[in-house]
């Protein structure tokens, strides 16, 4: 078997939010700390190469992809452990893109290697280069000239869905949720262009437009009467990261009159676990306001009961992967329980027939949301279930 040659591309993907919030000198602190645990993970005759933000170095090895996959894991482990700045801890979001050649030209490989960072997704932080990436990256480019467009052409529209009691469906609440409609394709599942929009920096503009669009929904319903009503906003880990986030949310709540107990912000596990320190800083500050807050899809990520009691949080939402298979219904029991014990309310997300409604309220869980009742629809429709 010959020698391969593996060149990697290693990313810290979130020091821009870093230097943002502590400035670029803190910043280059950090990737000096970065480089260092870097070299403290290489044998010495390895050249490490720096440019921006990425570090680049190769090997010539035997080894196969799976032992090149675990060294590559125990690199990103490494540098995933905390940094300390100003007495707060951050954590760096940690990707290498690999590409493995017997021969070819140095440019192509980091050239490679770069594009192969482009498709490391939250599962998985490391990515060998394929020949099919060249492919899917001009469909990705597309996609991203399309979803530039959108922003600039306002082709987002709002949907709404209910949360419900389950034992009487009274709707307590209601979640936005962004669509894009294409005029020429159509719909665009949020599904196809929400992780774009992160990957790109665009998902600031966006998150900013769904702030704004359902607030002065929420005030519109308001004023047809519709008093009781929360409204749920999902906040992307960007947005929540920005240095300015509390005064931007205080500022739209005073823009639309708007009482801050009726606006939920709904964060994701892997948001508030980057930095516990100014997660529970930020959560509190926006719980001063008035501003009640949700953990979205709870139990995908990585909460322990430790951060969950620092969090002031109001609600738990189970992710419906866990609604759905039978073979995780003690989870959900477990679920309900901790979040009652918490005083938490909790809310079962994606109930979609009888059965799933009915071991939900069996089990105590009060509140559900899903296509049992109804599948998000936009404002003038969602507002005749009111």
């Amino acid at each position: 078997m010959g020698a391969n040659l593996y060149l990697f591309t290693l990313s810290t993907d979130n020091l821009t939010i870093i230097n943002s919030n502590y400035g670029y000198q803190k910043g280059n602190i950090i990737i000096k700390e970065v480089y260092q645990r870097l070299r403290k993970s290489l044998a010495e005759d390895f050249v490490i190469a720096r440019k921006n933000d990425e570090f680049i170095f190769y090997f010539v090895s035997q080894k196969d992809r799976e032992t090149v996959k675990e060294f590559a894991s125990q690199i990103i482990n490494n540098l995933s452990l905390p940094y300390e700045i100003e007495n707060n801890l951050v954590y760096l979001k940690i990707k290498i893109g690999i590409v493995a050649r017997e021969r070819e030209n140095c440019q192509e490989l980091i050239r490679k290697s770069r594009l192969a960072l482009l498709f490391v997704d939250e599962k998985n932080s490391i990515k060998f280069y394929q020949d099919s990436m060249l492919g899917q990256l001009s469909g990705r480019l597309n996609l991203e000239s399309k979803l530039r467009r959108a922003i600039s052409k306002q082709e987002f529209i709002l949907f709404y869905q209910p949360q419900l009691e389950t034992k009487n469906n009274n709707i307590v609440a209601v979640e936005a949720l962004i669509r894009w409609y294409h005029p020429a394709e159509g719909m665009i599942s949020p599904g196809q262009f929400i992780p774009l929009a992160e990957d790109t920096g665009m998902i600031l503009e966006i998150g900013d437009w769904v702030l704004h669009e359902s607030l002065k929904q929420l005030k519109k319903w308001e004023n047809k009467g519709f008093n009781n009503l929360t409204i749920a906003v999902n906040i992307a880990p960007q947005q929540f990261q920005q240095d300015k986030f509390v005064l931007k949310v205080k500022e739209l709540l005073n823009k639309y009159n708007v009482s801050p107990s009726k606006l939920e912000l709904e964060i994701t596990e892997r948001t508030v676990i980057k930095d516990v320190e100014y997660t529970v800083e930020v959560l509190n500050k926006l719980k001063f306001l008035g501003v009640k807050i949700s953990i979205d899809d709870f139990g995908t990520g990585y909460s322990s009961l430790e951060y969950l009691n620092r969090f002031a949080l109001d609600k738990l939402k189970i992710d419906k992967s866990f609604v759905h298979d039978q073979s995780n219904l003690n989870i959900v029991r477990t679920i309900i329980m901790m979040g009652s014990n918490l005083g938490l309310q909790v809310v079962a997300e994606g109930v979609e027939t009888a059965s799933e409604l009915e071991f939900l309220i069996e089990n105590n869980c009060k509140y559900y949301q899903g296509f049992y009742y109804t599948p998000p629809k936009p404002a003038f429709e969602i507002e005749k279930y009111f």
